[in-house]
């Protein structure tokens, strides 16, 4: 009896230093190794990280829509004008809003007892999402994402990544995608057949397709961001991060630096376009590199087609009732529906 109740208190004291190392010694560890490198953040507190806080965030920002622009009123012909405020890194993105302006644009915050750091810089976007070596994996699913996405390619790393990823670029190769074009064109217009019977006013629609998309895809992404970690030790540029390291780069604060797209970054041009970017990684809406986002060809291609077919019969206009809310769930998307009113031109 007295064998079984000291084993039992040192199975206890074992468990519990470990839980010590992992809560307590590993975070710390993190955080003065990012310190002597000049990147620092929000103090780590044991167990939870910063979680609580992000979650006050976000609950905050999304009890409250984005603030109007300015000017925005309905004219003589009560078509209504809208001018959205674009500048939503605050609302998707808040913790990164507000510690980016604390501790700098790359800054360590903590996900429970898993450190992540935040990271806008182009350069080191482009050495993540273009590395083949490995070194930045996926994040491994938690059990409801599991659940959810399978075995899906998203989620393959590896060899059976290789497999499954040259099966799919097979299936949406740009010729075959192109050969699909007539299934789309006939669904679009199965679909504007429907709306006939909605005439109402007229507008002239004149910018190039590929510049509305891309600009539009600039400000609203599928995501707000993408994750990476760390499988390995690994200097990334001048920084030296640590295993297990999620890495958040934040799409939507680098769609929207002013050091790469100009003071006007915050609203829709899409003549930006029509010069090449500054840069790779300034403008990544479906990733880039060896992980891109398998459905790209097929994603633009129908918006391309279905957007040139609408623009041609009808006018678009945001409705009165239409409140703007951009919320990220597993897309970016709008909290309250998007109320949109058409005629036929």
């Amino acid at each position: 009896m007295e064998l079984l109740l000291i084993s039992l208190f040192l199975i206890i004291i074992i468990l519990v230093l470990r839980l010590g190392h992992a809560i307590l010694w590993v975070p710390w560890r993190v955080q003065h190794h990012f310190k002597r490198q000049g990147i620092s953040g929000p103090p780590y507190r044991p167990i939870f990280g910063n979680t609580a806080e992000i979650r006050r965030m976000y609950a905050e920002v999304q009890s409250k829509p984005v603030p109007r622009a300015t000017g925005d009123h309905y004219n003589d012909n009560d078509n209504y004008n809208y001018p959205l405020n674009h500048g939503i890194t605050y609302r998707v993105m808040p913790f990164y809003q507000k510690w980016s302006s604390q501790y700098g644009k790359t800054f360590l915050c903590w996900f429970g007892p898993k450190p992540m750091l935040a990271i806008v810089d182009p350069e080191m976007i482009k050495e993540v999402l273009m590395n083949t070596s490995g070194a930045f994996g996926k994040l491994k699913y938690n059990p409801s994402a599991k659940l959810l996405f399978g075995g899906g390619l998203a989620g393959l790393e590896g060899e059976k990544w290789v497999v499954h990823r040259h099966i799919a670029n097979q299936a949406f190769n740009m010729e075959r995608v192109k050969s699909w074009i007539p299934d789309i064109v006939a669904s679009t217009k199965n679909t504007l057949t429907k709306w006939e019977e909605l005439r109402q006013g007229r507008e002239e629609f004149e910018v190039e397709i590929n510049m509305i998309l891309n600009e539009t895809l600039r400000l609203y992404p599928p995501s707000v961001m993408m994750k990476r970690r760390t499988t390995r030790d690994i200097l990334l540029r001048n920084l030296n991060i640590p295993a297990e390291t999620q890495l958040y780069l934040a799409m939507a604060a680098v769609h929207r630096d002013v050091e790469l797209w100009g003071e006007d970054a915050d609203t829709f041009n899409p003549l930006r376009f029509a010069l090449p970017r500054k840069h790779l990684a300034s403008f990544f809406p479906f990733s880039l590199g060896p992980r891109v986002c398998v459905g790209q060809n097929l994603a633009i291609l129908e918006s391309r087609i279905i957007l040139a077919m609408i623009i041609q019969q009808y006018t678009l206009t945001l409705s009165p009732t239409y409140v703007h809310a951009p919320m990220q769930v597993m897309t970016l998307q709008p909290q309250h529906g998007a109320h949109v009113i058409f005629r036929k031109i």
